[in-house]
C-alpha cells in the first residue's frame, strides 16, 4: 500500500469490514494480506502472484467437502456453476467446468 492508501485504511478500514456483516452485503469478500500491489502489466492487478492466487470456495448444503489443489481461473466459475445446476451452456466458454461432489 502507498502511504496515502494506508492512511485511508487506518481511517476507514474497520467501517468497511463492519459493512460486510450487513444482510445486504456481498456473499463473498476477499481481503488481501500486506505486500499486495496494484500492477500495471495488463492492468487488472498486474502479474502479482500474491494477488492472483486466492482461494475459491463454492458452498451449498448439498455439496460434499472437497479440496482441489489444481489452479482454477475466474473464467472457470460460470461453467462450474452451470454444471452444478445441470444447465447446458448454449455457447462455448473459455473456462473449464469442474465437477462439484454431492453428499
Amino acid at each position: 500500500m502507498t502511504f496515502a492508501e494506508h492512511a485511508w485504511w487506518q481511517l476507514h478500514g474497520r467501517e468497511l469490514v463492519n459493512s460486510m456483516a450487513s444482510s445486504g452485503s456481498a456473499d463473498v469478500v476477499a481481503l488481501l494480506k500486506d505486500q499486495s500491489a496494484y500492477g500495471a502489466l495488463g492492468d487488472h492487478g498486474g502479474a502479482q502472484k500474491d494477488c492472483q492466487r486466492i482461494p475459491m470456495v463454492f458452498y451449498n448444503p448439498s455439496l460434499a467437502h472437497a479440496v482441489r489443489t489444481q489452479p482454477a481461473r475466474l473464467v472457470d466459475v460460470m461453467p462450474t456453476v452451470l454444471r452444478a445446476l445441470g444447465i447446458t451452456p448454449t455457447k462455448s466458454m473459455d473456462g473449464r467446468a469442474y465437477a462439484l461432489k454431492l453428499k
